[in-house]
């Protein structure tokens, strides 16, 4: 292998880390912003609203976003991606989730003409849990893409490699060729001579 060669995996390496290493810090942080707004609501509204079910419920089915999320998570872990505390923060994020979700079921149409704040509340509570579980599925999906582009590159390299390998096996050996140059030379000398 090339210095050179060597070098620029080094490099990408260390590239890399630094790319998951902000990702985890990025994920985790938007996490515990979330965990934080949903006791006192998003600073700015949600720019849609978060969906709503079938007529006389007004549950988002955060619960169905948590199970998605979570199993990606458990895919990203099994395959050895860097999870930092994303378990743990998704375990907190549903909890936040199945209470938002009761709070909505148990919501009735009578209580939406009485409470239309509370109803508000309890949606924005909703669509910031669902955009966190969205970015956390978006980091996933990133590292994901990540790992395997990295993977590629690792096979990539081994190819090379391998292939430099045996391109060096079969051609001809240069000392041989040295030998034969001299034994040529030699046995011209020893005909000149005679």
């Amino acid at each position: 292998m090339t210095p050179l060669f060597v070098g620029v995996l080094v490099l990408l390496s260390l590239m890399g880390v630094v790319v998951l290493g902000g990702g985890i810090v990025l994920a985790v942080e938007t996490a515990r912003r979330a965990t934080r707004e949903i006791g006192t609501g998003p600073k700015d509204p949600p720019a849609r609203p978060a969906p709503t079910a079938p007529a006389g419920t007004h549950s988002v089915g955060l619960g169905r976003q948590v199970r998605i999320t979570h199993d990606l998570l458990e895919r990203a872990a099994a395959v050895g991606a860097p999870t930092g505390e994303l378990r743990q923060q998704l375990a907190d994020l549903e909890r936040h989730a199945a209470r938002v979700d009761q709070q909505l079921d148990a919501f009735e149409e009578s209580r939406a003409g009485d409470e239309p704040e509370l109803l508000i509340q309890l949606r924005r509570r909703a669509a910031v849990i669902s955009r966190v579980l969205a970015h956390i599925r978006s980091y996933l999906a990133q590292e994901e893409a990540n790992r395997s582009n990295a993977e590629l590159a690792d096979t990539v390299g081994r190819v090379r490699i391998e292939t430099e390998a045996l391109r060096s096996i079969r051609a001809e050996d240069p000392l041989a060729e040295i030998e034969r140059l001299h034994r040529l030379a030699t046995e011209t000398e020893g005909e000149e001579r005679k």
